[in-house]
C-alpha cells in the first residue's frame, strides 16, 4: 500500500477536483490505514507526511480534508485535498459539511433530539428526576440545559 500512495502523490488525476481514493482496507469509521516507517497512519495522513516530506504532523495539527464542495470523501488522498489544521478548525469544517457525528448521528448517544427539546423545556423538573426518567445522569441533564451538550439545537 505504501508504493501505491506514492505512487498516487506523484501522479494523480489530471483534473483538480477528482480525488484520489485508497482503495485498500479501511478501519470502521471509513479511512484507510497505512505503515509509515514503522507506524500505522490513516492514509490521509500518511500521504500529507509525504508530500510535505514531514516524519511527523506539525504539533498541534490534525490531517483536514477540503470543504465537501471540494472534496467530502474521507478516503481521499490526494494532498491537494488535504492540509494541516487545527482540531478545533476541522470540526468547524465537518460542522459546516454536515459530517460532524453530533445528536443522535453519534455512537454514544443515549438521548434523541425530541427528548433534549422536552429536557430544556422541563425547567420545573429537577435534573434528578430526568435523569432517571431518561436513563443518563443528572450532570448530563443539567450539561444540556446549560448548552454545553446538544448545542446545535440550541
Amino acid at each position: 500500500p505504501i508504493f501505491w500512495l506514492r505512487h498516487a502523490i506523484a501522479n494523480p488525476p489530471d483534473d483538480p477536483r477528482k480525488c484520489t481514493l485508497w482503495p485498500f482496507a479501511k478501519t470502521s469509521s471509513g479511512y484507510g490505514t497505512v505503515h509509515l516507517a514503522g507506524r500505522q497512519f490513516r492514509a490521509h495522513v500518511a500521504a500529507l507526511l509525504i508530500a510535505d516530506g514531514l516524519g511527523a504532523p506539525p504539533p498541534g495539527m490534525v490531517a483536514a480534508h477540503a470543504p465537501a464542495s471540494i472534496c467530502g470523501h474521507r478516503d481521499c488522498v490526494r494532498p491537494a485535498h488535504l492540509r494541516w489544521a487545527s482540531q478545533a478548525a476541522n470540526q468547524r469544517d465537518r460542522i459546516m459539511d454536515g459530517t460532524a457525528c453530533r445528536g443522535e448521528a453519534h455512537t454514544a448517544a443515549k438521548l434523541t433530539a425530541d427528548q433534549v427539546q422536552y429536557i430544556r423545556a422541563a425547567m420545573g423538573v429537577s435534573a434528578a428526576v430526568l435523569a432517571r426518567r431518561f436513563g443518563v445522569s443528572a450532570s448530563a441533564i443539567s450539561k444540556i440545559r446549560r448548552g454545553e451538550t446538544w448545542s446545535h439545537l440550541i
